[in-house]
C-alpha cells in the first residue's frame, strides 16, 4: 500500500439467488453464521480503507498460471515466464469490509476499468463445484476474504462443502468459461508467487507536508506482527536518512526532515524482531509550481533587448544563466508571472540559457530557453584585399537580417562613421571621398534584440600616397619638464619632406626648420619659454606637392609635477556605459611615471595602451573592456625610478544606461536578524534604472532612517540605513518612484542586535510544567531561551525511544522554538529535553505535560 484511499461502503448483504448462464450456475448459497476464525488483527480500519496490492499467479511444472480477463467470470490462463503472467495478471487491490469474529475481511478487487466493479467470489456452480471467480461486488458474504496460516479464506458459510479456502488448482468448466480457481473446504497447501500475508498491506498515508521546512509526517500500517519499522530516503542533500519507527497493533509513525523537492521515494521495512517480513515505498511530493518560460524579441524594433516571460511560484526569484554565468534576475508577482529583460551576446545564432526560480534558497525547476538572435551580419563585396582606385567611391554591401542598422567605421575609430544604412534585403553603402589608402573596415550590424555582429574587409592593403609628418616627442598635447628653454623634437614624415614649426601670432618665430631623412625620421632642436601653453603651426612640404599646414600643443616647465599616483575618472564603483567597449581612464602621477592598466591583479590582459604621466603630473589612457554589464577590478601599476606602486579601481561597464526591471528589496531578507554593532545596516535591491527609493522606519514615516538613493544603470541601489541594535523589531516602509510612474510602497520586518552571540542559562518557557496542552492537531508548540548556537533535542520520555520533535539550535537573539508531534488523548508526558552549550558537555530538563484533543 503506498498511499491509503477509500471507496464507496461495499455491500455486504449475502444475496439468495444463483446466476444460471447457459445451464451452468454461478452463485453464493444462502449462508448463515459466519466462520468462527483466528483473529488476523486488531486493527481499527475504516470501511473502503484500501490494503494490499497483488495478482493471482501461481507456479506450474510447466511455468506458471494466473487470473486473467476472459469469458464472463474471469479466466485461469497459462505462461511460460513470470514476467508474460504479471503483464496480463488482474491487479487485485484489497479493500477493508468488516471485522467479525476476531477477524478482519477485505473485499478484493478487480482493478480492471473494462469491467466496471468487480470482486473476487467464493461460490460453486450449479453442479456444486467449488471455484472463485470475479462477479458483482455487493454478492454477499463470498466477497469477503481474510488471510489465515498464509491461505485465503471466504466469509460463506463453511457448511458449504469446499467453499471456504482458496487453492492454486484450475478447475476446468466448458468451451464457454475455460478454467477457474479451485476452492477447498480445509487449508490446503499452494503454488501462489507473492501471495501477501496480510491484506492490510504495508504503507502510509503522507501527512502535514510543509515546503519550506522540507517535512513531512508518515502516517502507515504493518502487518500484524510487525514491530518496527525501517524508514529510508535520499534526503534534499542527496545522502541517505534512516529513522526507526515503533509499529504497534499495526500502526506505526514517522516525522520526515530534510526533504527534497518534488518526489522523494521513501523506502519502507518492516521487521518481526530481526527478520524482515515485508517491503514497501511511498512517495512523497513537495510540489513546486512548475516554472514556464518563453523568450520575446522584436523584429520592428532592433535596439529593443529580447525579454523572457513566463509564469512560476508567486513572489520568487527567477534566475537566468549562460553556462555557469547569471544574465539576469527579477521576481515574479502575486499572480506568479514575471519579465526579465536579457542583454545580447553580441554574437549569432541562438542564445542557450537556463532559467531557474529559486525555492528554499534552492535554484529549483530548471527549464531550458533559446533566444534566437539569428544569422550575423557579412560583407559579400569587396573581397578582402581589394584594390581601389583613387577617387572612386567603394560599395560595402553584404547580408543581413531585415531592419538591422548597419555602420561602416575604420577599426579602431568606431566613433567615426564612413556610412550607414537600414538593411532591406540586405545591405548596401556608398563611401565617398575615401583617401588612396589602407583601410581596415569594420561593418557592425545591430538586429533583433540589441545584438551586435560584426564583420571585416580590409582595402588598398598597405597601401599609402605619402607618409605624413608625425611629431612623436614631444608629443602633441604634452608638458616637456626641461630645465633650459631648449626643446628636443623628433618625428617621422617622407623622406626628404620639409619640417617646420613656427610661433603664431603677427611676428611669428621658426622653432625648427628640418629636412626627414632617408629613412623617414628626423629630430631638431628648438626654444620654447617656459610656463607658456603654446599652440604651434606646423609646415609640412612634400617635394612636388603643396605645404599641409596643422596645429601642435606643447608646454615647456623647468621641473616635474609631483603628484600622487591615482586613478581620477571612472570613480570608485562608476558604471561606465561603453556602447563600443571603450573606456577612457584618466588620473595623476609624478611626471614621467610610467602607467600600465591591467584586466584584474592577475594581470593576464593589458586592456589599456601604456601612458606616463605629462609634466602637469596628469595622464589619460583608453581601455578596451567588455561592455555585458561587467564588473573589473582594475589593476594600474606606477613606475618611475624602477620603483613600482599599485591601484586598484573597481567598476562596471555596460552597453545601456537603462535597465528596465520589477522593483526588489533583496537584503536584509524578510524577518531576518541583522547583527550591527555600530547601528549601520546596508539595504539593497534591484529596479529600473532611475527609480528613486526612500526608508523610513515604519509605515508612520516619522523618520527617514537612511539617504535617499536612485537605481543605477545596472538596475541597481544601495543605501545604509542608521537604526537602532537593542534587538529592535522594525518595520521599514520602502518608497520607490519608477520614472514617469506614482509612488509604491514595500515593507521589510527585520529585527537589529549588536551582538551575534547571547548567552544566558538554558530555560524551557512554554508549555509550563504540569500543564495541560490542547492540542487537537497533536502538534505542540514548545520554546524557551538560552546562550545562542546551544542545541536542543526533545524527547517523549527519558527512555528515549522518540524523538519527538525537530532538533533546534538557539538563535542571534537567544531563543528556540520546535513543534513537538504528541499523542492527544489526555496522554501524560514527561519529556525529556537534551541541550549542548557551544564548548560544553550535554545537559538535560524534564517537563512534565498532558496533551489532549480538546478543552475539558
Amino acid at each position: 500500500m503506498a498511499k491509503k484511499k477509500t471507496v464507496g461502503k461495499l455491500g455486504a448483504g449475502v444475496l439468495a439467488a444463483t446466476t444460471v448462464i447457459s445451464g451452468l450456475g454461478f452463485g453464493i448459497m444462502p449462508a448463515g453464521a459466519a466462520t468462527e476464525t483466528k483473529a488476523s488483527s486488531t486493527h481499527e480500519y475504516e470501511v473502503g480503507e484500501e490494503g494490499a496490492h497483488f495478482q493471482l499467479i501461481s507456479k506450474t511444472d510447466t511455468g506458471y498460471s494466473y487470473l486473467a480477463v476472459g469469458g464472463t467470470y474471469g479466466v485461469v490462463k497459462t505462461s511460460s515466464t513470470l514476467e508474460e503472467a504479471k503483464e496480463d495478471a488482474i491487479p487485485i487491490t484489497a479493500y477493508f469490509a468488516e471485522t467479525a469474529n476476531g477477524a478482519d475481511y477485505w473485499k478484493l478487487h478487480a482493478e480492471q476499468p473494462s469491467w466496471g466493479d468487480q470482486c473476487l467470489v467464493a461460490g460453486g456452480t450449479s453442479q456444486r463445484t467449488p471455484i472463485a471467480y470475479l462477479y458483482t461486488c455487493n454478492y454477499g458474504e463470498g466477497t469477503k476474504w481474510t488471510v489465515e496460516d498464509g491461505s485465503f479464506k471466504s466469509k460463506v458459510n463453511d457448511s458449504k462443502a469446499g467453499w471456504l479456502w482458496l487453492t492454486s488448482d484450475a478447475v476446468p468448466l466448458n468451451s464457454n468459461y475455460g478454467n477457474l480457481l479451485a476452492m477447498s473446504n480445509a487449508p490446503t497447501s499452494h503454488s501462489f508467487v507473492g501471495l501477501p500475508t496480510t491484506l492490510a498491506g504495508f504503507g502510509a498515508d503522507v501527512q502535514d507536508v510543509d515546503l519550506e521546512a522540507g517535512t513531512a509526517l508518515l502516517d502507515g500500517t504493518a502487518p500484524a506482527d510487525a514491530t518496527d519499522v525501517e524508514v529510508s530516503y535520499l534526503d534534499k542533500d542527496s545522502k541517505k536518512k534512516t529513522y526507526n519507527a515503533a509499529a504497534k497493533d499495526g500502526k506505526w509513525s514517522q516525522a520526515l526532515s530534510a526533504l527534497a523537492l518534488g518526489n522523494t521515494s521513501v523506502h519502507l521495512k518492516a521487521y518481526n524482531g530481526a527478520e524482515l517480513i515485508a517491503e514497501s515505498d511511498v512517495d512523497v511530493d513537495l510540489p513546486v509550481t512548475p516554472l514556464s518560460v518563453q523568450p520575446e524579441l522584436s523584429e520592428a524594433n532592433v535596439e529593443a533587448v529580447a525579454k523572457l516571460t513566463g509564469s512560476a511560484s508567486k513572489n520568487t526569484t527567477i534566475k537566468v544563466k549562460s553556462g555557469t554565468k547569471q544574465v539576469a534576475t527579477t521576481m515574479t508577482g502575486e499572480d506568479g508571472s514575471f519579465e526579465v529583460p536579457v542583454n545580447a551576446p553580441n554574437a549569432a545564432g541562438d542564445y542557450e540559457l537556463t532559467a531557474t526560480q529559486e525555492i528554499r534558497d534552492e535554484d529549483a525547476t530548471p527549464q531550458d530557453v533559446t533566444i534566437p538572435y539569428g544569422a550575423g551580419v557579412a560583407v559579400s563585396s569587396p573581397e578582402n584585399g581589394a584594390e581601389l582606385d583613387a577617387g572612386q567611391p567603394l560599395v560595402v554591401s553584404g547580408t543581413a537580417q531585415t531592419n538591422s542598422l548597419i555602420r561602416v567605421y575604420e577599426k579602431g575609430n568606431p566613433r567615426v562613421v564612413l556610412g550607414q544604412a537600414t538593411a532591406t534585403n540586405g545591405y548596401r553603402i556608398v563611401l565617398n571621398d575615401l583617401e588612396d589608402r589602407e583601410y581596415q573596415l569594420v561593418v557592425a550590424g545591430v538586429s533583433k534584440g540589441n545584438n551586435v555582429t560584426t564583420a571585416e574587409v580590409t582595402v588598398n592593403p598597405g597601401k599609402s600616397d605619402v607618409d605624413p609628418l608625425v611629431i612623436s616627442s614631444p608629443a602633441d598635447g604634452s608638458i616637456t619638464v626641461n630645465p633650459t628653454k631648449t626643446v628636443q623634437f623628433a618625428g617621422t614624415g617622407e623622406a626628404g619632406a620639409r619640417v617646420q614649426i613656427r610661433t603664431q601670432g603677427s611676428n611669428p618665430r621658426t622653432v625648427i626648420d628640418t629636412t626627414v631623412r632617408p629613412d623617414g625620421t628626423w629630430d631638431a632642436s628648438g626654444d620654447l619659454a617656459h610656463d607658456v601653453a603654446y599652440t604651434l603651426d606646423t609646415i609640412y612640404t612634400v617635394p612636388g606637392q603643396d605645404p599641409v599646414t596643422g596645429l601642435y600643443h606643447v608646454k615647456n616647465v623647468t621641473g616635474e609635477t609631483v603628484a600622487d599616483s591615482n586613478v581620477v575618472t571612472p570613480a570608485e564603483n562608476a558604471v561606465v556605459v561603453a556602447p563600443e567597449k571603450q573606456v577612457t581612464i584618466s588620473g595623476t602621477a609624478t611626471t614621467g611615471t610610467e602607467v600600465k592598466i591591467w584586466n584584474w591583479a592577475g594581470k593576464d590582459r593589458q586592456v589599456a595602451q601604456t601612458v606616463t604621466a605629462n609634466g602637469s603630473g596628469e595622464w589619460d589612457t583608453v581601455a578596451t573592456l567588455n561592455n555585458e554589464s561587467t564588473q573589473y577590478g582594475l589593476y594600474i601599476e606606477y613606475t618611475k625610478g624602477g620603483v613600482t606602486t599599485t591601484q586598484t579601481r573597481n567598476i562596471t561597464v555596460t552597453n545601456s544606461e537603462t535597465v528596465t526591471q520589477p522593483f526588489s528589496v533583496d537584503t536584509p531578507a524578510e524577518g531576518s536578524t541583522v547583527v550591527a554593532a555600530d547601528k549601520q545596516v546596508r539595504i539593497s535591491g534591484k529596479g529600473t534604472t532611475g527609480t528613486e527609493v526612500k526608508i523610513w522606519n515604519w509605515a508612520g514615516k516619522d523618520r527617514q532612517v537612511a539617504a535617499p538613493v536612485t537605481v543605477n544603470a545596472l538596475g541597481e541601489w544601495e543605501t545604509v540605513a542608521t537604526l537602532n541594535n537593542q534587538n529592535t523589531a522594525y518595520g521599514l516602509l520602502v518608497e520607490y518612484t519608477v520614472p514617469g510612474g506614482a509612488m509604491q510602497t514595500e515593507t521589510r520586518t527585520i529585527t537589529v542586535t549588536n551582538s551575534e552571540t547571547v548567552t544566558q542559562p538554558f530555560s524551557v518557557d512554554t508549555p509550563a510544567e504540569g500543564s495541560t496542552v490542547v492540542a487537537a492537531d497533536k502538534q505542540v508548540r514548545i520554546s524557551g531561551k538560552g546562550t545562542t548556537g546551544t542545541e536542543v533535542k526533545i524527547w517523549n520520555w527519558a527512555g528515549k525511544d522518540r524523538q519527538v520533535a525537530a532538533p533546534v539550535t538557539v538563535n542571534a537573539l537567544g531563543e528556540w522554538e520546535t513543534v513537538a508531534t504528541l499523542n492527544n488523548q489526555n496522554t501524560a508526558y514527561g519529556l525529556l529535553v537534551e541541550y549542548t552549550v557551544p564548548g560544553g558537555a550535554m545537559q538535560t530538563e524534564t517537563r512534565t505535560i498532558t496533551v489532549t484533543d480538546s478543552a475539558r
